[in-house]
């Protein structure tokens, strides 16, 4: 074969080969390109909210955005002008969607999900409130928001104020506009209100004074109403969540549980402890299931709302023996969180307990988790699960020290650090992001 022929045979993989260079090359410009811009300081919030940050906040410091991968806070919202805030800096959250407020009679706050600043609003959220006389029982958060639904409910009159936001951007300022105050609630309810709002989006309302529980499922941006009944009950304090496309309510007083569907209530399963009520927490909203999580003064476990489709039980979680007695008194309770077969449990109770049970017959003790710093002695904030989709930690929103809880606690305490690093890389124009409540506090 002569030279030219050798010349003619592979020149079609001559060119194959150049032409995958040439694709290989562009690719690798591309990709070098991506990691500059990422290494150069834009933001990745979208991709960190996706994949695992939670938002956690403190009565001292504000809230701040954790990275439950790296154990470490990638931005912080300081408190800004609020120099004495009343009740619990709270926050609520879902995907990238996350509303915050600064105790009791503030106005309510989006964290943006894009930059992590705060864009203030004239939605005002109201006091929780019971009418147990404890200072601290559990009271409910008044706004709750999950699924593109956000709900507002003043506890005190029952006054129900709900909108729709785009699950894909987060909730913008204009998306709040009916849960103003000068903005007409969908419906009065009646006193010692609770909300919640499942994970398909729903709304369900109950009033304890009255016994009526109300739904309002989405609709594209709105909102139709999905039922009401009237129970029968008159309670000082009520909860409620939903499992499923179910809710589920505790009477406080009657240390029962009403489940959608049922018309015979449930036993709490929880002792009142010679209380007139009971003082107890119902778990965060999840799956259809036929136990819902509930926690007590001194133990958290799975009660039955419905008949169940296995034989398996679940022993709860309990503090340990040294806390029993009238002790327990003193402990603030939190919301159990209940992720496929494991039931997660925390209590304050002059230290951090936190306790989890996956599927384990046995009540499983809970151990003491320990601060560096004063836990803020037993104060209505307590500690607070912080729950993004699948993503947990636990948050002692006293004095703002945080827990990874997806596998052994890991302490999460740099909000200083974080702040720091946060102030090295804002330009000047944006250094300042805070809420400002000028001449005022909470109250």
């Amino acid at each position: 074969m002569s030279g030219s022929d050798q010349e003619d045979t592979f020149a079609p993989a001559k060119r194959l080969l150049r032409r995958v260079t040439s694709v290989i090359t562009v690719v690798a410009l591309a990709l070098v390109g991506w990691f500059a811009v990422r290494s150069a300081g834009t933001p990745v919030h979208d991709a960190a909210l996706g994949s695992g940050a939670v938002w956690v906040s403190s009565d001292e410091h504000g809230w701040a955005r954790v990275d439950t991968a790296s154990y470490r806070m990638n931005k912080v919202v300081p408190l800004g002008d609020v120099t004495q805030v009343v009740g619990t800096v709270d926050v609520a959250q879902d995907g990238s969607a996350a509303i915050a407020w600064a105790g009791s009679g503030a106005p309510a706050i989006i964290l943006d999900a894009r930059t992590g600043n705060a864009v203030p609003t004239d939605v005002v959220v109201p006091a929780p409130a019971d009418k147990t006389g404890e200072p601290l029982s559990f009271k409910p958060a008044p706004l709750v928001l999950r699924a593109g639904s956000i709900a507002l409910v003043d506890p005190r009159t029952g006054d129900l104020r709900i909108t729709r936001y785009d699950e894909r951007v987060g909730p913008q300022k204009d998306d709040l506009a009916p849960l103003l105050a000068r903005s007409a609630p969908v419906q009065r309810i009646g006193g010692t209100a609770a909300v919640t709002v499942g994970t398909d989006g729903v709304v369900h309302a109950v009033s304890g004074d009255t016994g009526k529980v109300v739904s309002y499922a989405p609709s594209g941006d709105r909102f139709v109403p999905a039922g009401e009944v009237t129970l029968p009950i008159t309670a000082r304090a009520v909860d409620i969540t939903a499992l499923g496309p179910r809710w589920v309510v505790l009477d406080a007083s009657g240390a029962r549980l009403f489940a959608q569907g049922n018309p015979e209530p449930f036993d709490a399963g929880i002792d009142k402890a010679d209380r007139s009520v009971l003082l107890a927490a119902l778990q965060e909203p999840g799956p259809a299931a036929p136990r819902v999580g509930i926690l007590g003064r001194g133990e958290a476990r799975l009660s039955e709302v419905a008949e169940p489709d296995d034989d398996e039980d679940n022993g709860g979680v309990v503090l340990p023996v040294e806390n029993s007695g009238s002790g327990l008194a003193k402990s603030t309770l939190t919301r159990p969180v209940v992720q496929g077969r494991c039931l997660r449990a925390a209590w304050l109770l002059g230290k951090v307990y936190y306790g989890v049970n996956c599927g384990d017959q046995a009540q499983i003790p809970a151990v003491t988790l320990d601060p560096k710093g004063n836990t803020g002695g037993s104060r209505p904030s307590g500690v607070r699960f912080r729950l993004n989709r699948s993503r947990i930690v636990l948050d002692l929103v006293t004095t703002g020290e945080v827990w990874s809880i997806e596998g052994d606690p890991v302490a999460i305490t740099d909000w200083t650090r974080a702040a720091e690093r946060q102030r090295a890389v804002a330009p000047p124009a944006t250094r300042t992001s805070s809420p400002t409540r000028t001449g005022r506090t909470a109250s």
